[in-house]
């Protein structure tokens, strides 16, 4: 875990207009970065003052989180050992009778690893989206459990509620859905071209304000770094089927994994309320049969929990053209613009029935593209590389993990 100082730094374009009319200086929390990458600061003034930590916010986002694909794989050797068995007086009993010595098979294996490494997709992503949840959506509102509701009438979530919730979010992040839309929603998505999707009764900032006003002892505030845009499922079909055309026949891994997408704010307690937070001590708690103690002392103790919004990174979606007319298809849209205008190519336009829609980002089968000599030329040389690749142009070898340039640009 490492500790840190927030930057003056907020994301261009993007300060709070409560921060404008006040003109108050950004203030530097301090904060630590877990192993898996994430945020965590126990500031006082983050945990009272709504628009210090609207600021934080902000600051964080302009910090998207690492993704990347990772490549693994194994084959297990068998080995067989042929041990001539017998002391030397089952040897003399055995010259004896005549028989020949005993003789053992044995038999042990071993995983061996053909290849294993990661590619980076983080330069990929595009400028962030601040969303939050819709009211109907299970979701922890401020308090220990799951909840349903606006701000006036809120419920608890039911355990068929929220089992469908976590579901639809699995299946809404494999086809790269964004994590406002509408469970169940399975088609595309065309968002308008700004940067915030507010679709709770409340906005962010109304959030952090609900936040910031209570009073509980043991509150947490959760946002949420995401990514969407890609059909996951569909890309690593597509790289495993690219391996196995290499002729290997071993087992294959090829997975997705997001660090460094969480920033939590938790009150400035004391040690203990500390290490009641920590993931690991709530590990040990459960197994030492002490954690049900530990979760009536937090229902009793003022514990609350809000988990309903963040900032989502896309890598590829259709956006908006605001100057676009419902009605009017690609082709009239370019006649009508004007011809020093940059208009968007017309591969990448569609038509909805608000009008027309632009792709913008790299699409999966062009990343693909991009790298599909770099994963063929890795799986044959049996590359072993903690780092993650960062750039097609880099081919590597053998020895060592080395990188060199081996295509031109």
């Amino acid at each position: 875990m490492r500790l840190g100082v927030e930057e003056n730094v907020l994301e261009p374009g993007r300060v709070s207009e409560h921060h404008e009319e006040s003109g108050v200086l950004l203030y530097t929390p301090e904060y630590s970065v877990t192993g898996g990458g994430d945020i965590v600061t126990h500031d006082a003034r983050l945990n009272k003052d709504a628009t210090a930590l609207h600021q934080f916010l902000l600051s964080q986002a302009a910090i998207p989180p690492k993704f990347v694909v990772r490549c693994h794989g194994t084959h297990t050797q068998t080995r067989k050992r042929v041990i001539h068995g017998g002391n030397s007086r089952d040897k003399k009993d055995d010259d004896e009778t005549g028989d020949s010595p005993k003789t053992y098979t044995t038999t042990s294996t071993k995983n061996i690893v053909d290849f294993d490494f990661q590619i980076d997709i983080s330069s990929y992503l595009l400028p962030p989206v601040y969303w939050t949840l819709a009211d109907d959506e299970p979701a922890y509102r401020g308090g220990i459990f799951s909840e349903t509701g606006g701000a006036a009438h809120r419920r608890q979530s039911t355990w068929t509620e929220i089992w469908k919730a976590r579901k639809q979010r699995s299946l809404k992040a494999q086809n790269g859905q964004p994590p406002w839309v509408p469970n169940g929603h399975l088609g595309e998505f065309h968002r308008a071209a700004n940067t915030k999707t507010t679709c709770s009764t409340l906005t962010l900032r109304e959030w952090i304000n609900d936040y910031c006003t209570s009073s509980k002892t043991l509150k947490e505030l959760q946002f949420d770094k995401s990514i969407y845009g890609w059909n996951l499922a569909s890309l690593q079909s597509s790289i495993e089927t690219l391996i196995k055309s290499t002729g290997y026949t071993g087992k294959l891994t090829v997975s997705f994994s997001t660090t460094g997408n969480k920033v939590y704010i938790r009150p400035n307690g004391n040690r203990f309320l500390r290490m009641v937070g920590s993931t690991c001590i709530e590990v040990l708690l459960y197994l030492a049969f002490v954690y049900p103690f530990v979760w009536l002392f937090r229902y009793w103790g003022g514990a609350a929990v809000w988990c309903v919004a963040g900032v989502a990174y896309p890598l590829k979606e259709w956006v908006h053209l605001e100057d676009s007319i419902p009605g009017e298809d690609v082709a009239q849209y370019r006649v009508r613009r004007s011809p020093d205008s940059n208009t968007p190519d017309m591969t990448r336009m569609r038509k909805t029935p608000r009008g027309i829609s632009q792709l913008v980002g790299v699409q999966e089968e062009e990343w693909f593209e991009q790298w599909e000599a770099v994963l063929r030329r890795a799986v044959v040389l049996g590359l072993e590389r903690p780092v993650p690749i960062q750039y097609p142009s880099e081919v590597v070898t053998r020895h060592s993990g080395a990188v060199f340039q081996y295509f031109t640009d």
